[in-house]
């Protein structure tokens, strides 16, 4: 038996009573400064840490309290304020929740400025002396409230007792500067029958979703869902419109989706509505009307001017499906006529149109897109995002099935600022049993189309895995990391690129699959055109190609690491089409891939390749001022099952186009290739009258590599026909410069995530052999991670060959 009667403790213990006077309050306080002490010493290096109220995205008023909670006492003058908040200078006192001076709450002196997103940091030292973790959130900030419950079936005046039950009317009832704050629960419309949205904002009045019904104190949009749903059933539908309203809208914290329209739709920003949408999760909507040629939905739809904020969304462009389409579309972000958005942080999937037609004369098509910007979507900035094109399905009995995905298009005067993004191009599935047309599947992970400027920088980008399965007449299968068509100025740099990985099978027809990590192509018609291309810095994998004709009809597989096509089809027009391709791809990592097949298949590093045209004067309409410098090549692994297959780590293609590169300071080779087929270099045939308008400029200072883990490897092939089993033999040649090239082992870095490395125990031949791209007149000055390179004689500072360079 245990009591206490005025301080003291009194223990009866076996029959004796043992008695004395303890200071228990004094007790209880050393107990506690040991806890703290020992719970200090547990996590000495990880500091105290706060929880902050309001929590981090809430909305307040602008005369609004910020509390932070402290794990243990602090000293209130170590406290430490940063971000847009501490600009506003806010009076801090100290209290105590669990322990002393272990809470501080900032209060605005003059009120909190207006502004979206506005950061605070806090910081201090515990008195244990260890600086604490930092405490960061983030606020918007309004002059004042309305409130909307749906579940609200009495008086309604917009306050917290009596809130207004639909959005439209808290927007109404709300003057600009107004957050109008919703609880869980739905909100529907029926945009295609009443004309009004769920929404129709205002300019400067925002919507924040995910209170509880409750407690509006409490605000948690995972366990108190605000839902806006469109509940159109034909011609157009749209669950929240936009129009003129600027960037101090913002709509924070909600389920939005599409209806079941023709064109379905979840956001549609026009005439300049550029709104803040941030922290909401949005779908596209679920078109399946049953007479319509063609379905559509999208998840935002930006058009005429709108230049939204889109940030830290989830985004899905929709599920339109139809057994009597002929075509099905989704997107998660469309943008046309003059909109410009920004587009960061946010997860974006193209969606998965669905179509299944017995019969389908003409074919039909299946396509998705993350990010779809037309012809006059003026500088587009995207960054940081994960971006997916989606998962088409189309299967067709007696004719075509088309199936595409794309993760990011660009069209025409589009403008594109594409960084830091991870973009996968898709997975499309088409299936066709017809006698008369293929089954086709392609992805790109980015595609540019007569785009004028494209930065590409710092993306990690995938071209996808189109499927496609044929019967009588055959299957196609193609995939791009990213593919560039008659782009005039393109900058692809430090990026990790896979081709991707395209299966296809065919029943009684051919099936050709193809993957490539960069595809660039010119085919503009009776115009002078020269473009600039930029290709460095990257790592690029051609992809793995996986084509089968079980009944013994052929199957083609190729993969490439970079596919430079130069083609132009001029017409009878007095004005002759001339292409000159200004090229330069340098400091890369280029490996061709992976193909295999049941007929054959062949892996290339880089492919240069012209078409049979001319120009109406008949000269060649195809021109290639290309460099190949300081990369590191590796040509792949081709396989087969049947017949041939090859490997090529560059390799020329052709009739009429002029390819006439300098090859300078690479390494070439074949990492475990089982290939009957290697050449270093493939040169392409001469055409024309015998001149020789297709042999290097240079081949300088390379490392050709002729044999390595088994592979036996040509180091030339000339003309197309001849070829040469020694780097002797090439540099012999008359109808190029040929020096200075060797063959050994450059003895990589095994290392992640950098195994292609040189390294000290590199020979001294490769690591300081090279040439120095400023002496040279390449224009560039540094390796592949950014490095200033400078000329040495013989020191491991300088510059040597391929993509990374001792250090």
């Amino acid at each position: 038996m245990k009591g206490n009667l005025n301080g003291c403790l009194f223990v009866m213990l076996t029959g004796a009573i043992i008695s004395g006077c303890v200071d228990v309050a004094k007790k209880n306080r050393e107990l506690t400064h040991l806890n703290d002490a020992r719970f200090a010493e547990t996590r000495a290096d990880a500091g105290p840490t706060g929880e902050i109220s309001p929590s981090s995205g809430s909305p307040l008023l602008v005369d609004q309290a910020v509390t932070v909670v402290f794990d243990e006492s602090m000293d209130p003058a170590s406290l430490t304020l940063g971000g847009d908040l501490a600009e506003d200078h806010p009076a801090a006192s100290w209290s105590s929740t669990r322990f002393r001076n272990d809470t501080v709450r900032l209060v605005p002196r003059e009120g909190w400025r207006r502004g979206n997103n506005r950061t605070l940091s806090v910081g201090g030292v515990g008195l244990t002396g260890v600086p604490s973790q930092t405490v960061t959130a983030s606020y918007s900030f309004f002059i004042g409230f309305i409130y909307v419950n749906v579940a609200n079936g009495g008086i309604e005046l917009g306050t917290k007792i009596r809130p207004y039950n639909t959005i439209q009317e808290g927007i109404d009832a709300a003057s600009p500067g107004f957050g109008v704050l919703v609880t869980g629960g739905v909100y529907n419309a029926d945009y295609a029958s009443t004309g009004t949205p769920v929404a129709d904002l205002a300019e400067d009045v925002s919507l924040f979703g995910g209170f509880n019904p409750n407690d509006w104190d409490v605000r948690d949009p995972s366990l108190y869902p605000s839902r806006i749903q469109d509940q159109s059933t034909f011609g157009l539908g749209c669950a929240i419109y936009g129009h003129t309203v600027t960037n101090n809208t913002v709509i924070d914290g909600f389920e939005i989706s599409g209806g079941r329209s023709r064109v379905a739709i979840a956001i549609c920003n026009e005439d300049n509505a550029s709104p803040t949408i941030q922290r909401n999760t949005i779908f596209g909507g679920r078109p399946d009307q049953i007479n319509a040629m063609s379905l559509i939905s999208r998840g935002i739809s930006n058009k005429n001017g709108s230049s939204p904020i889109i940030a830290n969304n989830h985004i899905d462009g929709g599920r339109p499906n139809s057994l009597t389409a002929n075509s099905v579309f989704s997107y998660g972000i469309h943008n046309t006529l003059g909109a410009s958005p920004t587009v960061r942080q946010n997860y974006i999937h193209g969606g998965a149109p669905w179509v299944d037609r017995e019969s389908a004369v003409g074919g039909i098509y299946a396509r998705s897109y993350g990010i779809y910007n037309e012809s006059t979507t003026p500088l587009p900035d995207i960054q940081y995002n994960t971006i997916s094109g989606g998962i088409p399905y189309a299967r067709n009995g007696t004719h075509r099935a088309d199936a595409s995905s794309i993760g990011l298009y660009s069209n025409g005067a589009s403008l594109p600022v594409i960084h830091a993004n991870t973009i996968n191009g898709g997975a499309p599935v088409s299936v066709s049993s017809s006698s008369l047309e293929y089954a086709h599947a392609w992805s790109v992970g980015v595609l540019c189309e007569h785009t004028p400027i494209v930065n590409i920088e710092r993306n990690d980008i995938e071209g996808g895995r189109p499927q496609s399965a044929g019967r009588n007449y055959g299957a196609k299968s193609y995939a791009y990391a990213i593919e560039l068509i008659s782009t005039r100025e393109a900058t692809v740099r430090r990026n990790d690129l896979h081709g991707g990985s395209p299966t296809c099978q065919s029943y009684g027809g051919h099936a050709l699959g193809g993957a490539t990590a960069l595809l660039y192509s010119s085919s503009l018609s009776d115009t002078v055109f020269e473009p600039n291309i930029d290709i460095s810095r990257n790592t690029l994998y051609g992809g793995d190609v996986e084509t089968a004709a079980p009944d013994y009809a052929n199957a083609f597989g190729d993969t490439y690491g970079v596919f430079l096509y130069g083609k132009n089809q001029s017409s009878a027009s007095a004005i002759p089409a001339q292409t000159t391709m200004n090229i330069e791809v340098y400091n890369n990592v280029i490996k061709g891939g992976e193909a295999e097949a049941s007929t054959s298949s062949t892996s290339y590093g880089i492919l240069v390749r012209g078409d049979s045209s001319y120009t109406n004067d008949g000269t060649s309409s195809v021109t290639y001022n290309l460099s190949i410098r300081n990369n590191t090549i590796d040509g792949g692994q081709g396989h087969h099952r049947t017949y041939a297959y090859s490997s090529r780590p560059i390799a020329e293609a052709g009739c009429s186009t002029i390819i006439s590169p300098q090859i300078e300071n690479n390494i070439f080779y074949n990492w475990s290739c089982p290939s009957v087929s290697c050449v270093a270099i493939n040169e392409n045939q001469e055409v024309g009258n015998g001149t020789s308008i297709n042999d290097p400029l240079t081949v300088r200072n390379n490392n050709i590599l002729t044999s390595n883990v088994g592979c036996s490897c040509l180091p030339y092939l000339d003309e197309g026909s001849t070829p040469l089993s020694t780097i002797a033999a090439m540099e012999a040649l008359t109808d190029m410069t040929a020096q200075n090239n060797v063959d050994v082992d450059p003895v990589f870095s095994q290392a992640q995530p950098n195994p292609w490395e040189l390294t000290p125990f590199s020979p001294a031949v490769v690591r300081e052999g090279g040439l120095n791209g400023a002496n040279e007149g390449w224009g560039f000055i540094t390796d592949k991670n950014g490095v200033s390179r400078t000329p040495l004689d013989s020191s491991p500072t300088g510059w040597s060959m391929g993509a990374y360079e001792f250090q």
